[in-house]
């Protein structure tokens, strides 16, 4: 089968009928950006309705995006019809990567969002922790419309080669929360953080918030496997301490042997 054709086959399939019985779902998934390395299956154009089988059949309420390239976007934008989102390339490249934040229309009013860099002069577009490449955090300040309570979701993706960038990023998230006045509003931090457990960034992050995967045991639970390649995890959910969770869930979904992305998107199940 051609790409043409697993295209042509997984489209023609139905939507997957879901019940929503959960309270809130936050998801965060790194959908890997539009690449030359990636053939064959795991060309992003194969993938893409995989990733949409994911979202249908999750149907998170707040999904935080990492590696979104513009077509990508534009494919997300056309098929999560139903969501509103907060989007900002990163920097000026035509097809520029971006961390949006898409949240549903009909369930949240919308109070504020915004996106900032991991930068020292976070308000303007800006590398200064000598990243490989600028880095972002793009959030969104929601009420839900369905039990009249607010709270944030920040969602971002840390360098990827320096590790004292990874942890002058996370400063700079914890900075604006800060300087946000988020104080008792619960808020979450998410994304591709590129580092494991122990290192100086993840204790970072941790510090007065609470792991989600830690839920049932699950923190030894990989995210990211390279298409089958590798098992790590560096995909993390953070929590304030005055939220909630009912669970947590690593989808390590294939379809027809495809992988979605070269990670598995995480999400929390949580009560405000």
């Amino acid at each position: 089968m051609n790409i043409k054709q697993i295209i042509k086959y997984h489209t023609s399939q139905s939507p997957i009928k879901v019940i929503d019985n959960k309270d809130l779902v936050i998801m965060s998934f790194n959908i890997r950006c539009i690449s030359k390395d990636d053939k064959g299956l795991n060309y992003y154009k194969v993938r893409m309705p995989y990733i949409k089988q994911v979202l249908e059949e999750y149907n998170p309420d707040v999904i935080g995006f990492q590696e979104v390239k513009v077509n990508q976007f534009k494919y997300l934008k056309k098929i999560l019809k139903e969501y509103d989102f907060e989007y900002v390339k990163r920097d000026l490249k035509k097809d520029g990567e971006a961390n949006p934040v898409f949240y549903k229309k009909n369930r949240f009013k919308l109070i504020n969002k915004d996106t900032f860099w991991l930068s020292s002069t976070y308000k303007i577009m800006s590398n200064t922790f000598n990243g490989s490449c600028n880095r972002i955090c793009s959030y969104v300040y929601l009420l839900d419309n369905k039990y009249n309570k607010k709270f944030y979701v920040f969602n971002t993706h840390l360098d990827h080669k320096n590790q004292n960038a990874r942890l002058e990023g996370i400063k700079i998230i914890k900075h604006i929360i800060k300087e946000l006045k988020v104080n008792n509003t619960p808020h979450l931090i998410i994304g591709d953080m590129n580092d494991f457990y122990n290192s100086s960034p993840i204790n970072e992050l941790f510090t007065n918030y609470i792991d989600a995967s830690k839920y049932k045991n699950q923190e030894n639970i990989n995210t990211f496997q390279d298409y089958g390649r590798k098992e790590e995890k560096i995909d993390y959910i953070a929590l304030s301490k005055n939220i909630t969770e009912l669970d947590y869930k690593v989808i390590n979904n294939k379809y027809n042997n495809i992988y979605p992305s070269d990670h598995y998107p995480i999400e929390v199940i949580i009560k405000l």
